[in-house]
């Protein structure tokens, strides 16, 4: 089990511009149980994925080692790990692959399903009280019938507690950020947190029209 609702959100890099875009998943990350928040108030500790997205029509150069090279731009989104109705995550994922959820499918899904997947990712930039301005994917949307289907440009990632071989790959505020994480203790609530998703059992079939 492995997955995001912000940019990494820090320091004066280059944004994907606001707009609908055209995207490709190349990371999820467990970020473990994390603090949260709701309108100010502490809302307790919930476990959180990160989600990042390559957009292949937005270009960056940098420099690696005096070596001159180029890609594409990065985004991600934090989310609190829940298929509940009312969850972020859950409305992302089926805007995603523009299908609702099925009851058998809410019973245990593999986050990881999503990584090398083509959408649309719909971001918005936003400026902070200190005039920072941040981007957020704020919508997800099927990828284009229309369209090739791309491959992602970066190696995917996925990192988890049990697959932790790639966690030296992981940005260095993700990697802070799953060495800080909390675990609560454990009642009824964290239990039911825990069972909205799950891996697949074996031999789930999806639709071949979907992308997860």
């Amino acid at each position: 089990m492995s997955a995001v609702a912000k940019d990494s959100g820090s320091g004066d890099f280059q944004k994907v511009p606001p707009g609908t875009h055209i995207a490709v998943c190349n990371m999820v990350v467990m970020l473990g149980w994390q603090p949260t928040a709701y309108q100010g108030e502490d809302t307790g500790f919930k476990p959180q994925v990160y989600i990042r997205w390559e957009t292949p029509h937005e270009r960056i150069e940098y420099e690696v080692d005096g070596v001159k090279k180029e890609g594409p731009l990065c985004i991600g989104k934090t989310y609190t790990l829940s298929l509940n109705e009312k969850a972020n995550l859950r409305k992302d994922l089926e805007g995603w692959r523009s299908k609702a959820f099925d009851k058998e499918e809410l019973e245990g899904f593999d986050i990881d399903n999503v990584l090398g997947t083509c959408c649309q990712v719909i971001v918005t930039h936003r400026e902070s009280a200190s005039g920072r301005t941040y981007a957020n994917v704020t919508g997800i949307a099927g990828f284009p019938k229309s369209m090739d289907r791309m491959k992602a440009e970066n190696a995917l990632i996925s990192y988890a507690e049990d697959n932790t071989k790639q966690f030296d790959k992981l940005n260095e505020w993700l990697q802070k950020k799953i060495n800080s994480q909390s675990m609560p203790s454990i009642d009824e609530n964290v239990k039911e947190e825990e069972k909205e998703i799950t891996g697949p059992e074996p031999g789930d079939v999806f639709d071949d029209d979907i992308p997860f």
